[in-house]
């Protein structure tokens, strides 16, 4: 799945924002985050964007959150 189908999948459910990481599997159907809102701010941390510089499978232009293998983290890129 690629962002623009994810963010529109999304939009059709009613919500504006979207996240996806490298382990959500955004090249399966199905593969995003749409259960994200503007009331949500406690589910996310915010990080450093550098830190998000993982490329999506589905199209290595756009990114798909990133990881830090020392700290055992995952972050997800949050799209609008």
């Amino acid at each position: 799945m690629t962002l623009e189908r994810c963010s529109m999948h999304c939009e059709r459910h009613g919500y504006a924002y979207f996240a996806v990481a490298q382990l959500s599997g955004i090249t399966q159907e199905g593969g995003c985050l749409a259960e994200v809102d503007t009331d949500d701010t406690e589910r996310f941390e915010l990080v450093n964007k550098g830190k998000c510089d993982a490329e999506c499978t589905s199209d290595g232009s756009q990114l798909c959150g990133g990881r830090s293998v020392s700290l055992g983290e995952r972050y997800a890129s949050v799209y609008m």
